[in-house]
């Protein structure tokens, strides 16, 4: 068995025995007492408590009362490790979840996160279902119907398409539209509208019956995030000045849903040459010459294993167009992220390395979840370029 596959089963199996229970990064609004109350009343607290807890050593959680619960998102991307990895047969109890915990907020099928969170720009109460959880859950279930044909999951999706399309708020200008993040907020951020218009693609594809009002949404949402690309090839978060930077997981989700499109709509939508100057601009300034990828452009710190998770899953998928140099990346991302921020003694791992120190709090959805999807996609698109993943080398056969 080879090291990879270690891990993975140590990750199934220790997430397994908390139910899928974990706790977030974000979750420092999940105070259920009088106190916490109080202090959620404004948006000042709320960023200071949600912070106060996402960048602490120490894991005080327990003592002030925040539970570890379960987040769809969590299931979504174990699911599609796990089909990746040729164990669709093992979802059953992973799918009966995210039937009990979607959202009471959507008379769809749709999912958000258990905790009340605050952005930058905007307050999402828990439960309130967002495009981005969706979207991944549908990913997750549609990848698992291609394996097991079970119409149920079709039944789902296409529900979860009625809440992106007539649920959530819509942005329109010169350039196209623009899904919001949830029902409750009028944002522009570009990742979430291409996950959502990856799961309209991706859907029309597989019933293999075409929608004029999809592929209308479809046209011209991809028209804006077109528009939207930055001249060095990058995107921001979202439009409003607040939201003018670029990071490191919302770059690669972006580019994977972009390509991913393309894939589904047989080039339809004239993606190439965005796809292609948004990986340049994503090789050449989120990765140091290690292979661990930075935060932001100018800003090495902190290296997450959430941003190598979605690097190793996003650039095995597009090395499917561009080949095995992009592959071998996601091997070397791998190889780094396992040695620096993998523990093998207790199978997790490590939230995030600073400068002088790591930060090793357990997150499941943030760290164990994304790292188990990057190393299924990883084991599943390396067989094409024939790799070994053994103990102690990585290589060609």
């Amino acid at each position: 068995m080879s090291k990879i596959n270690k891990i993975l089963d140590r990750l199934i199996y220790l997430s397994e025995n908390e139910s899928f229970k974990g706790y977030d990064p974000y979750d420092g609004l999940n105070l259920f007492n009088p106190f916490g109350n109080l202090l959620k009343k404004n948006k000042f607290t709320r960023l200071v408590l949600i912070h106060l807890n996402k960048r602490s050593l120490l894991n005080f959680r327990p003592i002030i009362g925040i539970q570890p619960n379960i987040n769809p998102k969590t299931l979504a991307l174990f699911i599609s490790g796990l089909v990746r990895q040729g164990r669709a047969n093992d979802t059953e109890v992973l799918v009966h979840l995210l039937k009990e915990y979607k959202s009471p907020e959507s008379k769809h099928y749709a999912w958000g996160y258990y905790f009340d969170w605050q952005s930058r720009v905007f307050f999402q109460p828990a439960h309130t279902p967002t495009v981005v959880a969706t979207a991944f859950v549908c990913n997750a279930l549609l990848d698992l119907y291609e394996k097991i044909g079970d119409k149920e999951l079709l039944a789902i999706v296409a529900s979860s398409i009625r809440f992106i399309t007539e649920e959530l708020n819509l942005f329109e200008n010169e350039n196209g539209v623009c899904f919001s993040y949830s029902p409750l907020d009028n944002s522009v951020i570009y990742n979430a509208s291409a996950l959502g218009l990856e799961v309209l693609a991706r859907y029309q594809k597989i019933i293999k019956q075409e929608s004029t009002n999809l592929n209308l949404l479809l046209e011209k949402g991809i028209q804006f995030l077109k528009a939207e690309q930055n001249a060095n090839g990058s995107w921001y978060y979202g439009k409003q000045p607040i939201q003018h930077f670029v990071d490191h997981y919302h770059t690669a989700y972006i580019l994977e849903s972009l390509e991913n499109i393309d894939r589904y709509t047989g080039g339809r939508y004239q993606l190439e040459s965005a796809i292609e100057r948004g990986l340049h601009f994503y090789l050449h300034n989120m990765f140091t010459k290690e292979g661990s990828p930075k935060f932001y452009k100018n800003a090495v710190y902190p290296i997450e294993s959430h941003c190598s998770g979605a690097a190793i899953k996003s650039l095995s998928v597009l090395s499917e167009r561009f080949g095995k140099e992009i592959f071998e990346h996601a091997v070397k991302i791998s190889l780094w992220t396992i040695e620096y921020l993998y523990n093998e003694r207790k199978g997790y791992f490590y939230y995030q390395k600073r400068k002088f120190w790591t930060n090793k709090v357990n997150y499941l959805r943030w760290s164990q979840a994304w790292m188990f999807a990057g190393l299924s996609y990883l084991l599943y698109y390396g067989k094409k370029y024939g790799y070994s993943f053994d103990e102690n080398t990585w290589r060609q056969s």
